[in-house]
């Protein structure tokens, strides 16, 4: 059985279908990259996923648990966490508190204390930030406070939405090497990702959406030498 199964979904904003029949599978503890032009349907179906926009037909199950029609607050009960492009941490507050806003409700303090000490000791650079407020940080420094506070719920599904958006080249790998360190971690990511030749390299395997349709699927390594991928979306290497 599949972690996310998502299967011939349609979906848009009102009468105006973003996508069409998409289609795609995540496996436990794999990275899986969808690529495509802009305006493809790529964030829209971790929407989707994450319960943000309706789906009209077709069907979402994680873990095996029918979520097409689930409320978004309920779907962090089924482990899966979702990390948008853009505000997604609260400037006003500190990383500190960003982290603890992320759990569940009514958390014991010293379980919410583990739960930092535990996110810290995975991704340390954090440590030196904890009492900063949000504002002040850095693009790569929210970007990363972001993931975080998604794995504040021990996730087994994290949603990641552009992550490396804004960045500059060293902090766009750094990011990358983040989201390795994620699945070391035993957890499974969908990544939506503009940066198509660094996600494919990184992912288990890949699916390319043009149109809001599925056009191409394949390994992520096999994907980076498909003529097709190459010419229509990933570049040729220079």
């Amino acid at each position: 059985m599949r972690l996310l199964q998502v299967d011939n979904i349609t979906a848009g904003y009102g009468d105006v279908p973003i996508l069409t029949d998409v289609s795609i599978g995540v496996e436990e503890r794999e990275t899986v990259a969808v690529i495509g032009p802009n305006g493809a349907g790529k964030s829209t179906l971790l929407k989707c996923i994450a319960g943000l926009v309706p789906v009209s037909s077709g069907t979402i199950r994680i873990a095996g648990a029918d979520c097409t029609h689930l409320v978004p607050e309920a779907r962090p009960r089924l482990r899966m966490t979702y990390v948008p492009q853009s505000s997604n941490v609260f400037y006003s507050l500190s990383v500190r508190e960003n982290l603890q806003v992320a759990m569940p409700r009514f958390t014991p303090k010293r379980d919410f204390e583990t739960r930092i000490d535990e996110v810290v000791a995975t991704f340390p650079e954090l440590a030196g930030l904890l009492s900063k407020e949000a504002v002040f940080l850095s693009g790569g420094q929210r970007q990363i406070t972001a993931v975080c506070a998604a794995l504040m719920r021990k996730p087994r599904l994290m949603l990641m939405d552009e992550p490396s958006a804004g960045l500059s080249p060293l902090l766009v790998q750094r990011m990358l090497e983040h989201i390795v360190r994620i699945r070391d971690l035993g957890i499974a990511v969908l990544l939506v990702e503009q940066n198509a030749r660094q996600a494919l390299k990184i992912s288990n395997r890949g699916y390319v959406l043009d149109s809001g349709r599925n056009v191409i699927t394949g390994v992520g390594a096999d994907l980076l030498n498909d003529e097709r991928t190459i010419e229509l979306y990933v570049g040729k290497r220079r």
